[in-house]
């Protein structure tokens, strides 16, 4: 899917994009491992358009 969104792609009014993320434990495998943890801030950058930040809550 976001295969498909690479490069220049008009999403017109009203366009939908769900991002399906990673596959969960794929830290795991990083060198070194890392996982995002309560207080992380995941950052989303469109450019020309702006920044999504949200601040990651562990809500268990």
């Amino acid at each position: 899917m976001a295969d498909a969104l690479k490069g220049e792609s008009l999403l017109d009014t009203g366009s939908r994009y769900f991002g399906t993320g990673t596959p969960g434990g794929v830290g795991l495998f990083m060198q070194p491992p890392g996982f995002i943890v309560d207080g992380d801030v995941v950052e989303v950058e469109v450019s020309k358009l702006g920044t999504l930040r949200n601040t990651v809550r562990d809500i268990s």
